[in-house]
């Protein structure tokens, strides 16, 4: 409501479709291994072709990540969104009708390609249309909205993937990314973007990324993301089989992961209401952090209490989201409008490769560890590093803002 008071209909219709282009590409990414065993029952396949389906995605996705953002720096975001999508949809369409390993790895491939173009446009898209006192809040929707895709997606996954119609479910995402194509094309490119870093040579623009990512405040805001990164994915990469080896069913559990996206809609209302009147919100992290550390160890303590779990881990989820979406609104303050996409870029590259270690991580951590102890003390450090990373960047650059013509 606040955004169609401010700013109209096609403010709105803006929000919705960075919202719904971030749940596209979360999506894309949760799907894939609900969806493999329903696949490997129609295509023949060796485990190594399952394990490279799964794989191939991130490995082509890290470093086009990082030249897409700073393509996108080149170019419109709403054109680089349009394309994106449309990339998508298409190895969607190729996924569906190929009947061979391989060819649905070169889908999953040209897919990684596509997504990286659809997540450049999306954050620095809020740092190029939006006020600075509303980033955080426009962030926090996104984020919120990307907590849902998983609701959205899994129960269709399961549904179709049951009855033996695998094929079209991905058709359904395929049809997903044509509208948001379509809505990018008709309300994002539209729209006059400030000028970008289109003169420059992509070397130099590779270097300006270099060296704003040594610049002490952002250098400092990305560590204190890799750490929250770490941490959360170190906690939610075995909590689901801790909380089913304390005896909770997989409806219960079900229950408690609803109450996770509920956290992340509550943080974004939140910022809703208070993000324009904190001029430090930057640190609000360093508090998220300390909420996401007594949320782990009251869930460990509370082992299979249902409703503490679920309220613990809705609190989580809101902190989660909070941390996530003020550190990457002050992110796109400190940097022009010109390298937004390079820096988001390298943000995904930080994201992803932050997961892929922390889960990697709990996994031996559980086996050596099952009651949970040896990966909430690690998770614990972690967030401390982050919360003390954020401190640090505030008080070494409250104040300090890019060029920027939406303040």
């Amino acid at each position: 409501w606040r955004a169609l008071a401010n700013g109209g209909w096609d403010v709105v219709m803006v929000e919705g479709l960075l919202v719904a282009g971030y749940m596209l590409v979360i999506g894309n990414v949760t799907i894939m291994p609900m969806l493999l065993p329903y696949v490997r029952q129609d295509v023949t396949m060796s485990d190594a072709d399952a394990a490279l389906i799964l794989a191939c995605f991130s490995l082509v996705a890290i470093p086009a990540n990082l030249v897409a953002g700073v393509l996108s720096d080149r170019y419109e975001r709403g054109m680089f969104l349009t394309v994106g999508s449309s990339v998508c949809s298409l190895s969607f369409v190729a996924m569906a009708t190929v009947d061979s390993a391989i060819g649905i790895i070169l889908a999953r491939a040209v897919c990684a390609i596509g997504m990286a173009m659809v997540a450049s446009a999306i954050f620095p898209s809020v740092g190029d249309r939006f006020a600075v006192d509303q980033r955080a809040r426009v962030t926090a929707l996104i984020l919120g909205g990307s907590s849902a895709a998983p609701l959205l997606w899994q129960p269709l996954c399961t549904l179709f993937g049951g009855i033996g119609h695998w094929r079209l479910f991905v058709l359904i995402m395929a049809v997903f990314a044509v509208a948001v194509a379509l809505a990018a094309r008709s309300y994002l490119t539209a729209i006059r973007e400030p000028a970008t870093g289109r003169g420059d040579g992509l070397v130099k623009q590779f270097r300006h990324l270099r060296d704003t990512a040594i610049h002490q405040p952002v250098g400092r805001t990305l560590v204190s993301y890799c750490f929250c990164a770490m941490a959360t994915s170190l906690f939610m990469a075995m909590y689901p089989s801790w909380l089913h080896d304390q005896g909770t069913s997989s409806t219960q559990a079900a229950i408690v992961f609803v109450f996770g996206g509920l956290g992340s809609v509550l943080s974004a209302a939140a910022l809703n209401r208070g993000a324009a009147k904190d001029a430090s919100i930057v640190v609000l992290g360093a508090w998220m952090a300390a909420v996401m550390a007594f949320s782990i160890i009251a869930m460990k303590w509370f082992g299979a209490a249902l409703i503490l779990q679920a309220a613990l881990f809705m609190l989580f989820f809101a902190a989660r989201s909070t941390f996530l979406a003020v550190t990457v609104s002050s992110l796109m303050t400190l940097v022009g409008p010109s390298q937004r996409g390079a820096i988001n870029g390298l943000l995904s590259v930080t994201f992803q490769t932050a997961v892929a270690t922390g889960s990697g991580v709990a996994v031996f951590a559980y086996r050596s560890d099952p009651t949970l102890g040896t990966i909430a003390a690690g998770a614990l450090v972690l967030l401390g590093l982050a919360a003390v990373s954020a401190i640090h960047r505030t008080k070494s650059a409250l104040g300090e803002v890019a060029d920027d013509p939406m303040r």
